[in-house]
């Protein structure tokens, strides 16, 4: 058994924990994958992450299997945030979509970008999978990432997939964009479009455009 020395933690959580790393070891790559998911979801506070578990997640991010590089790079977002940025960053070049959704979902949870992730992020926005190109569109938006607004405008006016459209029109009104033309652009597309989800994103974010129109006034 690994002692655990934060006077913060109470007994419980400390067996939790104690439960967790030797699961981490697990054989089972689905008994790996959980006990990373019940890590991330614990609530911890960094001070109180014992340096194994850091390594053992560190590890876990060169797992064979994909199910265990997801869920790492989600409880390293939860547990550490911006920290861990550098070691969660290369998984955006991961083999398998599905960590490599994660890995953006993750970033996303953190909110924090580089020039690094919003290159990448970008590149990603022309992904032949809508889900993947749909996930894209409203990181992008939650990352702030103002340069994709060009490619966010053409993908909500002209991507094939509902879904697409829809991630990116609420990526649009994410960034928080008081851009008049934008408001044009969007009310332009209200004509043409005709999935119900995609009307209501352009509504939505008619709305955050407003409102972030007017706290923009008031600033000046």
């Amino acid at each position: 058994m690994i002692r655990l020395n934060s006077d913060s933690m109470n007994n419980r959580s400390k067996k939790q924990l104690n439960q967790i790393i030797q699961e981490m070891d697990s054989k089972n790559p689905c008994e790996r994958a959980e006990a990373i998911k019940r890590l991330g979801q614990m609530n911890l506070l960094i001070k109180d992450l014992p340096v194994i578990i850091h390594s053992k997640l560190e590890e876990a991010l060169f797992d064979p299997v994909a199910e265990v590089r997801c869920e790492t790079v989600m409880a390293l977002a939860f547990l550490e945030g911006k920290i861990a940025i550098p070691i969660i960053e290369p998984l955006l070049d991961d083999p398998e979509l599905s960590v490599r959704s994660n890995t953006i979902a993750a970033l996303s949870f953190i909110g924090i970008t580089s020039q690094i992730i919003t290159k990448k992020m970008m590149n990603f926005l022309n992904a032949p999978e809508p889900e993947f190109r749909d996930r894209c569109a409203r990181a992008c938006g939650r990352l702030k990432i103002i340069q994709a607004k060009k490619m966010l405008l053409e993908l909500a006016r002209t991507d094939s997939s509902p879904a697409v459209r829809t991630g990116a029109v609420v990526g649009l009104g994410l960034l928080e964009d008081g851009d008049p033309q934008l408001k044009m652009e969007l009310r332009q597309m209200l004509s043409a479009e005709t999935s119900s989800p995609v009307i209501s994103a352009i509504h939505e974010t008619l709305t955050l455009i407003k409102i972030a129109t007017a706290r923009d006034n008031l600033q000046l």
